[in-house]
């Protein structure tokens, strides 16, 4: 669940937003390097590895029955953590996103992830 959470509160941060590849700028003349980006220690904490997980655990089956979370988590109950990891990526790691973490109702979030989650 904590690897769920994270990917909700920061997923963002791996999101491909960079259509120019402006990044690569920074790389290439070694800027990156000197300075932490924002958000650098918290991209992190999507990765399964953090929570102790390894890759004989990729094809694992977990059940996750969070229905008050709606989204991509009521497709089914049973996930194995590759496909879970490759889900979440697509939901909150992709070209476009919503912010709705800040939202304090829980049925405006629901409606929210259900709409861009699973699209």
């Amino acid at each position: 669940m904590a690897l769920i959470r994270s990917f909700m509160a920061h997923g963002h941060l791996q999101a491909d937003i960079d259509p120019l590849h402006l990044s690569d700028i920074d790389k290439v003349a070694n800027v990156a390097s000197t300075y932490m980006k924002p958000g650098d220690e918290l991209k992190r904490l999507i990765e399964y590895d953090y929570y102790g997980f390894t890759e004989k655990d990729l094809d694992r089956v977990f059940y996750v029955d969070v229905p008050q979370l709606g989204g991509l988590l009521q497709k089914k109950k049973e996930w194995t953590l590759r496909e879970l990891d490759q889900a979440l990526r697509s939901a909150y790691c992709g070209k476009i996103g919503v912010e709705f973490m800040h939202i304090a109702h829980r049925e405006q979030c629901t409606w929210i992830r259900n709409k861009f989650e699973l699209a």
